[in-house]
């Protein structure tokens, strides 16, 4: 019999008490305390994850202690864990019964009797007031006892509702898992959410242990450790007495941060392990990801399969790389602490290991793996061969650090032997902006090329010289390469190479000396490249053409449908380099045609993500860009912050008068006319050298610009009359139409009347054809009555009858936010075209203030206007009103698109309520007797009727501001016999609740015949009803009716839009009808019972017993009454097939 419990070591019992040093983690500890949650909750993961932080967290703060349970590896034994596990039991709760306790006394024979102890536990559970939380921590020690498992496995399976479980384990136990979770009795919080998340790190550091992080040590220590809260507090170990200084530098050295993991690794996880596990983890250490065949292979060990099974089973820092679980590599710390123990126990082991790592890879898949492998074991000549091989595909991947490091990892005699490498060298460093380097790279290859007669690659290195050159800006030699690679290709035989003519036609833009021969060469080829099917071709085609042809052309549209061809080839194939360049060229497109919120979002999008390109030509392109973007935007702020972002010795020289003709603007919009006109000069000076080819036009234009506000009104008017010279010659619409609205603004301002009228009429003509009208409504903030705004310019059109309706348009598209401006624009003090022409202007707006306006002006002093305000009101009467009233929840009644504000109904709180009647009542008629009944019921007939005729006058007015007579407000009309209708079927007025109920009788009486239209009508009428009908009329005996009504009808509505769900098999938007249903009624028991019904079907018990709670919590608040036994016995028959 059992009877000692003096062995028992009694802190195994008490909760594990880690540092109080740690960070509550809410999104974990929700896990565990969820109403109605499961009865097994298992944290797994390797040592040092912080399951234990984690359960004493949670426990020290719930109300009553659980039974804690510190397993080791003498709790294998079936006595001694039963033994622990009711003393704890019983020294946690000493009132609960002691039947278990005297079975195990009386036990002969744990192994045949342990069932009934449990038995009586589990019974004794069952009418126990308490919950019991049992909390066996490393669990993992127990894992390999037969007995144990049986016994913890019938345990969680037959515990009583009150029992609850929470294992922590090394590895994930199997506990009958698939059963348990198939029943909504398990949750898991395995490695993967233990970890610390990377704002957990940075709460931790900041927070708990007072370190103030910057962001970029936030990110690598988070990616350092991956989150593995043992070495985030070994960091902090090693860290928590430095200074800020020395703890900077600490970080990036991390030594005695290396020695803590290790010596923590070495204990805790190696040397645990039998010698085979051992070596074969040192061995596999030198493979950044593995499969069972590589290790296979790598080991020569026999039984490394099982090995490696048990390596993953025991979870010995090893994460799985697939859904599958084929691949896995170590954490980071874990391996770098594994190679260097193989490194100093077996070094003779290490460059064997690696050739056969490499020979292995090689034959497959994954060549490039092999490559650092060869390069490991010294293996020189494999590696260069495969270098070779496989170097372009690596650069048109983005993988050019890496390339670069092998390459750079070969001997000088290896790098000599293959000229490739000299292009390879060239192009990464063209990716990151060294253009000199990346010439001289270029140069060398060549000149191998040259020497040893190879046609075909003194072509190709010619094209990258092109390339380069293209980017570094130097149009002379890019020109020189190109037509050296074309003879060269002639001579060699190659045919169709339409890189060579889409570069050659973009030099020949670029520099603007020959604009008919570049955009024939860039068309010819972007013809050749869609011949070749080559996704380099394509690609190339796509940049040239888009950005200098269609974009250069002012086609924005096909410019925006070939970049985005490219971008989508340069997906599939991989090529993340050429998307960043591509999707460059988009956002100078998307810029400039306008959509300035589409064009940042881009910028910002690249910038945030694509960290390999931060030093490259194509960020500083994009921090170009953005700067315009924002310059567009009028945030002087962060366009100056991109500016001083950029690298001026890298920055690529096509985008040089692009950057100082936008520095000079932001200088000029900041007041200092100064260094904006030095800007200027430069951007002027820059064209003048290089070529006034496609980006001359922005510099000249920037130039004209600044001159004009210096006060040089000839220089200004020049430089504008250059750029639109050259654009006229580059037949580039776009900064020929920015050319005639500048040199239009000045003619006005100067009063030049003729010229002013010509550069307006064509400027209106070319955005008209060409789409380009964002460009005026983006700039709608510039004051109206300077002759530098779009507006100004369309009220000049309008004055002078130039393409007025177009001019009209822009000023409708710009929006109300002009109306202000126009108002000011009928003063007095301007002429009388001038004035009409705002009157005229302000009749395209319904704002109150317009329409004032209008009104004033039908009484001018000036006869000429008088009559231009009353002839355009008879075309476009601003008198016309548009009432929306908005019933469904809060109450809410717009005029022509505005909210009547509080104010505007002033100090008569009657007149909304008898508004709200009137509204409620629409369509019939409100007789005067009844609505003197329901809001005067006790003043004198006489004083009620003259009280309800003011209201009705007041009501008008409130509708109408501009209306003196009852037919000002057609919809409500006085009728025949003293009443009152509000007319919602007339234009002038629209009213929620008809809309709902026209929407919902059609779909109920469609829905037997044409059940999808009818599921159209009804979905209308769901989307309209967004509350229940004037929610804060609560208690109003009139609104009652009619709130039940139209919530009975939404119902109708909702159950048959469900049966046509069901019909078409679609079970979740059935079960979102009925929720629909229970949200606007939580008491409303068929809907709950199909909720139930639903959720119980598809294994939601959680859920489940929560929608019951809700209804019973419902029934009971408001009508003291249970669910109906039908939903009741449901409900119960769920439960027990859960418990069952």
């Amino acid at each position: 019999m059992v009877t000692e419990t003096s062995y028992l070591v009694l802190t195994k019992l008490f909760p594990s008490v880690v540092s109080e040093n740690l960070l509550r983690r809410e999104r974990l500890i929700e896990k565990f305390t969820t109403l109605y949650g499961p009865r097994l909750v298992i944290l797994w993961g390797e040592a040092g994850t912080g399951k234990t932080s984690l359960l004493f967290d949670y426990v020290r703060s719930l109300p009553q202690p659980p039974i804690w349970y510190s397993l080791g590896e003498s709790d294998q034994d079936l006595q001694v864990f039963l033994t622990y596990l009711l003393t704890g039991v019983e020294r946690t709760f000493p009132d609960f019964p002691k039947n278990a306790r005297k079975a195990l006394e009386k036990s002969e024979n744990i192994s045949a009797d342990w069932s009934k102890i449990l038995a009586e536990l589990v019974n004794d559970g069952a009418t126990y007031r308490h919950t019991l939380l049992f909390v066996l921590d490393d669990f993992q020690y127990v894992t390999g006892s037969p007995e144990v498992m049986e016994l913890m496995k019938y345990f969680v399976r037959n515990a009583p509702p009150r029992f609850r479980f929470i294992v922590a384990s090394r590895e994930e136990p199997l506990l009958d898992l698939p059963y348990l979770r198939a029943k909504g009795l398990l949750q898991t919080i395995p490695r993967e959410e233990l970890l610390f998340t990377r704002d957990e790190v940075k709460a931790l550091f900041e927070e708990v242990w007072k370190f103030n992080l910057t962001e970029p040590q936030v990110d690598f220590l988070y990616h350092r450790t991956e989150g593995w809260v043992t070495a985030l507090q070994l960091v902090y170990q090693a860290l928590r007495e430095k200074s800020s200084g020395e703890f900077e530098q600490t970080l990036r050295v991390l030594g005695s941060f290396r020695n803590f993991v290790y010596e923590y690794l070495a204990a805790e996880i190696l040397h645990q392990q039998p010698r085979e596990v051992q070596q074969f983890l040192k061995m596999t250490s030198i493979l950044s990801q593995f499969d069972m065949p590589l290790v296979r292979t790598v080991t020569g060990m026999s039984d490394s399969d099982q090995i490696f099974q048990q390596v993953v089973g025991k979870n010995l820092f090893v994460i799985p790389l697939d859904d599958e679980k084929r691949y896995y590599r170590y954490h980071h710390l874990f391996g770098e602490f594994l190679s260097n123990k193989l490194q100093e126990e077996d070094p003779e082991k290490v460059k064997p290991l690696h050739l056969a790592a490499a020979s292995c890879l090689e034959k497959g898949d994954t060549k490039e793996e092999a490559i650092g492998h060869y390069l490991a074991g010294q293996d020189y000549a494999h590696a260069s061969r495969l270098l070779v091989d496989l170097g372009a595909e690596m650069i048109q991947k983005g993988q050019v650090r890496q390339l670069h490091h092998w390459i750079a990892a070969l001997p000088a005699g290896y790098r000599e032997e293959s000229p490739l490498f000299h292009l390879f060298l060239g192009q990464i460093a063209e990716h990151k902006g060294e253009w000199v380097e990346a010439t001289e790279e270029y140069q060398r290859g060549l000149a191998h090329f040259r020497k040893s007669r190879n046609g075909p690659r003194v072509v190709e290195a010619l094209e990258h010289l092109a390339t380069c050159y293209a980017k570094y800006g130097d149009s002379v030699k890019m020109l020189q390469a190109c037509e050296e690679a074309l003879a060269q290709a002639r001579e060699s035989g190659l045919t169709a190479l339409p890189r060579l003519h889409l570069w050659l036609g973009s030099s020949l833009v670029d520099s603007g000396s020959d604009w008919s021969r570049g955009y024939s060469l860039i068309e010819e080829g972007h013809r050749l490249a869609r011949k070749s099917g080559s996704a380099e071709d394509l690609i190339t085609a796509s940049m040239t053409s888009g950005i200098l042809f269609h974009f250069g052309r002012g086609d924005f549209d096909e410019a925006l449908k070939v970049l985005n061809e490219g971008i989508l080839c340069s997906q599939k194939t991989g090529r993340d380099v050429d998307r960043y360049q591509l999707l460059l060229n988009k956002m100078t497109v998307v810029l400039f045609a306008g959509d300035l919120l589409e064009a940042k979002a881009i910028g910002e999008t690249v910038l945030r993500s694509a960290k390999e390109i931060r030093s490259s030509f194509v960020a500083q392109g994009f921090r170009m860009l953005m700067a315009t973007t924002h310059l567009e935007l009028h945030d002087l702020d962060q366009a100056r912050e991109y500016l001083e972002e950029i690298d001026c010795e890298t920055l690529p020289a096509q985008f040089g008068c692009w950057t100082l003709a936008a520095e000079a603007l932001i200088l000029l919009d900041d007041g200092q006319e100064r260094l904006a006109l030095a800007a200027a000069q430069k951007a002027v000076d820059f064209c003048n050298v290089r070529g006034k080819g496609f980006f001359a036009p922005s510099a000249f234009l920037a130039f004209g610009q600044v001159l004009l506000k210096t006060g040089d009104k000839k220089g200004g008017e020049a430089a504008i009359l250059e750029a639109l010279r050259i654009a006229e010659k580059g037949s580039m619409k776009y900064w020929q139409m920015k050319s005639h609205y500048h040199l239009a603004s000045f003619y006005v301002e100067s009063r030049e009347t003729d010229k002013a009228k010509s550069h307006l009429e064509r400027a209106l003509v070319l955005t008209q054809e060409n789409r380009y009208m964002t460009f005026w409504t983006n700039r709608a903030s510039w004051p109206a009555r300077v002759g530098t705004g779009p507006l100004c310019l369309c009220i000049m059109a309008v004055a002078w009858n130039l393409e007025k309706e177009f001019a009209k348009a822009i000023v409708r598209r710009i929006g109300s936010r002009v109306v202000p401006e126009l108002v000011a624009g009928t003063e007095e003090n301007e002429t009388g075209k001038y004035r009409s022409a705002c009157f005229e202007l302000l009749s395209l707006f319904d704002e109150t203030s317009a329409r004032v306006a209008l009104t004033k002006g039908q009484k001018d002093a000036v006869p000429k206007v008088r009559k231009a305000v009353r002839a355009i009101l008879l075309k476009e009467p601003a008198a016309r009103l548009n009432i929306k009233v908005f019933t469904f929840g809060r109450f809410q009644a717009y005029r022509n698109g505005l909210l009547l504000a509080h104010q505007e109904w002033g100090a008569r709180s009657k007149v909304v309520e008898l508004f709200k009647y009137l509204v409620a009542q629409a369509g019939h008629v409100v007789y005067v007797d009844q609505l003197m009944e329901i809001f005067w019921p006790s003043s004198p007939l006489d004083q009620s009727k003259k009280t309800l005729c003011n209201y009705i006058h007041y009501l008008r007015r409130v509708m109408n501001p501009l209306g003196s007579r009852p037919g000002d407000v057609p919809f409500l009309r006085r009728v025949s016999g003293g009443g009152y209708i509000l007319e919602t079927d007339s234009p002038e007025c629209w009213c929620d609740h008809v809309e709902f109920t026209s929407w919902a009788e059609k779909g109920l009486k469609k829905a037997a015949k044409d059940p999808e239209t009818g599921m159209e009508y009804l979905q209308r009428a769901v989307d309209l009803y967004v509350g229940d009908f004037l929610a804060g009329n609560v208690y109003d005996d009139w609104v009652v009716a009619h709130r039940q009504r139209l919530q009975n009808l939404y119902h109708d509505v909702l159950k048959c839009l469900s049966s046509i769900h069901e019909k078409k098999s679609d079970k979740a938007a059935a079960l979102s009808c009925h929720r629909r249903i229970l949200a606007n009624d939580p008491g409303n028991e068929p809907a709950a019972q199909y909720v139930i019904k639903q959720l119980a079907g598809d294994g939601a018990i959680t859920e489940t017993i929560q929608v019951y709670e809700s209804l019973r919590t419902h029934l009971a608040r408001e009508f003291a009454e249970e669910p109906s036994e039908e939903i009741q016995d449901l409900v119960s028959s769920i439960l027990s097939a859960g418990r069952g």
